[in-house]
């Protein structure tokens, strides 16, 4: 299941947001575990504005999905990069890395909050990444994005706008 909060602030999305974010994914969960152990939630905070670096991290290390404008969603960079083929057009040693940080990145929040069903006790893995692993990540998205927007350019132009004009079309109120 994916949870998702859309925010559309003109000073951006904060820290604080994300924070209460995961705070209200969470206590959902905690609030019947039972129940909620053994799914598995991926949760999305969308801007519809640029957010910074510190924001950024934040999210990774609570385990969020960040979707913003000045890059792909770390699922798609992920899916992307695991399609064969993709070391043709994008540099291997970023896919490597971007497979192995990104699939720590998005495990489900069941995954970072085990509910134990004999002891129903919930655990959690504190550090799924380090820092530094976090920040290369963000790095290795930024990177990859450029790239993979370069491709659509390349080979499929104006796919993506077309794609977002239809999107508009269809969600705008009639």
């Amino acid at each position: 299941m994916i949870v998702v909060e859309c925010k559309s602030q003109s000073s951006g999305v904060a820290k604080a947001d994300v924070a209460l974010f995961h705070e209200k994914t969470l206590d959902f969960f905690c609030a019947k575990p039972r129940c909620f152990g053994g799914e598995r939630w991926w949760r999305v905070v969308a801007s519809s504005t640029p957010v910074s670096d510190a924001v950024r991290e934040f999210s990774i290390s609570l385990g969020l999905v960040l979707s913003e404008p000045s890059r792909m969603p770390l699922p798609v960079v992920l899916r992307a990069a695991s399609r064969p083929g993709a070391d043709m057009y994008l540099r291997e040693a970023l896919l490597q890395d971007v497979i192995r940080l990104g699939e720590h990145a998005l495990v489900p929040l069941q995954e970072r909050w085990r509910y134990n069903t004999q002891t129903e006790e919930i655990c959690f893995r504190p550090t799924i990444l380090t820092p530094s692993e976090i920040q290369d990540l963000l790095w290795i998205q930024k990177e990859l994005t450029s790239d993979i927007l370069d491709l659509y350019d390349l080979y499929r132009p104006r796919v993506l706008e077309n794609r977002a004009e239809e999107l508009v079309r269809t969600l705008r109120p009639t």
